[in-house]
C-alpha cells in the first residue's frame, strides 16, 4: 500500500503538460501563381488544443522575360520591340498563428494568418498571409504536409501571390 502512495505522490509531483510542447522543424517547396519558385523553413511551437506558433524564413524565386518597347529615333523608323530577363530573389521572415479547423486520429485540418518583413532584389517589402494546410502525421511522428498560401505583399511587384507547397515536419522533441 505504501508503494502505491509513493507511485501516486511521485507522478503527481510532476508537472503535466498535455497537448503542448509539440515542436517541429520544417522545410517545404512550391509554386506561386506568378510565375515564382518558394521554399520555407520554419520552426513550429505547440500550445493546447494543436494551436501552434510558427517562425518562418522564405525564399521567393522569380525569373521571368519582359518586353520593352524603345521609340524610335526618326520620324520614319520603326519602334524596336525587345525582351529582357528578370530575376527577382525575396527574402522574408515572419511569424504565423495556425489555430485548428479540424482534427482525427492522425490527420489536421488548420488555417494558418500572419504576417512577415523581408527584402526583394530592389526594396523593402512586408506582407500579409493566409490560407490552409492538411497534415499527415505518420508512425514515427514525421508529418508530411499540404499547404495552401495566399498572401499579399506590398512594395512589390507581384502584389497577390496565390500557391501551393509541399513539406515534411520533424519533431524536435
Amino acid at each position: 500500500m505504501r508503494s502505491w502512495i509513493i507511485i501516486l505522490l511521485t507522478l503527481a509531483s510532476f508537472p503535466c503538460f498535455a497537448q503542448q510542447g509539440y515542436n517541429y522543424f520544417s522545410m517545404a517547396g512550391g509554386l506561386y501563381h506568378p510565375e515564382m519558385l518558394i521554399g520555407e523553413m520554419s520552426l513550429e511551437f505547440g500550445q493546447k488544443y494543436y494551436r501552434m506558433w510558427e517562425v518562418n524564413f522564405d525564399y521567393a524565386h522569380r525569373d521571368r522575360m519582359t518586353t520593352f518597347t524603345i521609340p524610335p529615333t526618326t520620324e520614319e523608323g520603326e519602334p524596336t520591340v525587345g525582351e529582357r530577363r528578370e530575376i527577382v530573389n525575396s527574402f522574408k521572415g515572419g511569424i504565423i498563428y495556425k489555430p485548428v479547423l479540424f482534427r482525427s486520429r492522425n490527420m489536421m485540418l488548420s488555417f494558418r494568418t500572419g504576417a512577415s518583413l523581408g527584402t526583394n532584389t530592389h526594396q523593402f517589402i512586408a506582407g500579409a498571409t493566409a490560407g490552409f494546410e492538411f497534415s499527415y502525421t505518420t508512425k514515427q511522428g514525421i508529418v508530411l504536409f499540404l499547404r495552401q498560401k495566399n498572401e499579399v505583399v506590398f512594395w512589390d511587384d507581384d502584389t497577390w501571390r496565390v500557391g501551393g507547397l509541399v513539406g515534411l515536419k520533424v519533431p524536435l522533441n
